[in-house]
């Protein structure tokens, strides 16, 4: 779509009623991703006191389900415009009451049911109206919802940044960048992937950071001092205090007098796994 034939849209489509709802729906459909943010933007801050935001939701939902790309921007600023509404209502009325904007959260929710992070933020803020209508036992189950969200994406994130440093570490030491390699390790190693409760994630996070010790091990080889500075969490004794030993056996030092061996418990009877 041309500049000029952009800019009659977003101008018929800003200045239609509730009764063009339909008619806003399809013209929207036009509009590039960028362009609906654009007029979605607008539709609420130029939205006058008491005016329904209804057709900023039809057209939102009309977009999505023709397939339509909708930027997480132009979702949280339509629900902007319901809160607006309804919390104008509210100070009128002197009851919160939101369930417009609740409704418009639920039904967003279940179209962008794969995207963690806007699900995260429409969630709290259904959470955080729910409190102020004074409904606490809702809100805390809807903030425990959010939370779970929030931890999944985080997870994803967190899975990723240790799969690229232990990666990145190994390549640095290919490459004879072993101060580089020794710095990536460490960097993951100080994760706490012991306290991860999802089993999946748990277990990717645990051989990343298994990975990680087995190569600072590796770039610390032949520096006894440097490799009796390595310490490792419990959970992971029995694989990596053997290999511990036998580098710094291997590099001239007394594993049996080691200061983090000594520390971690090493019997030299442990077998590595």
């Amino acid at each position: 779509m041309d500049r000029s034939m952009w800019v009659v849209v977003v101008l018929v489509l800003a200045s239609s009623g509730a009764a063009a709802i339909a008619a806003e729906s399809r013209a929207a459909l036009d509009l590039k991703a960028s362009e609906f943010e654009t007029w979605m933007t607008h539709g609420r801050d130029t939205r006058k006191p008491g005016e329904d935001p209804r057709e900023l939701g039809a057209a939102l939902s009309t977009r999505v389900d023709a397939d339509r790309m909708v930027t997480d921007q132009t979702v949280l600023a339509c629900l902007s415009a319901f809160r607006g509404f309804e919390g104008e209502a509210s100070v009128k009325s002197g009851v919160q009451s939101y369930p417009a904007t609740r409704g418009f959260i639920d039904s967003t929710v279940k179209q962008f049911q794969h995207q963690s992070q806007l699900v995260a933020e429409l969630l709290r803020a259904k959470a955080e109206l729910l409190n102020l209508e004074g409904k606490y036992g809702d809100a805390v189950e809807v903030f425990d919802a959010a939370a779970k969200e929030y931890s999944r994406m985080g997870l994803a994130c967190d899975r990723g940044k240790i799969a690229c440093g232990v990666t990145a570490g190994e390549l640095s030491h290919v490459m004879k960048n072993d101060a580089g390699a020794d710095a990536r390790y460490l960097e993951v190693m100080s994760y706490p992937w012991y306290a991860t409760r999802d089993a999946e994630a748990l277990q990717d996070l645990r051989d990343g950071y298994l990975r990680a010790v087995r190569g600072l091990i590796d770039v610390r080889r032949n520096d006894k001092t440097a490799l009796e500075q390595i310490y490792v969490t419990p959970a992971v004794y029995g694989q990596l205090l053997p290999l511990i030993a036998k580098a710094i056996t291997a590099a001239g030092g007394d594993p049996t007098s080691a200061a983090n061996l000594v520390s971690m418990g090493w019997n030299g009877k442990r077998d590595a796994r």
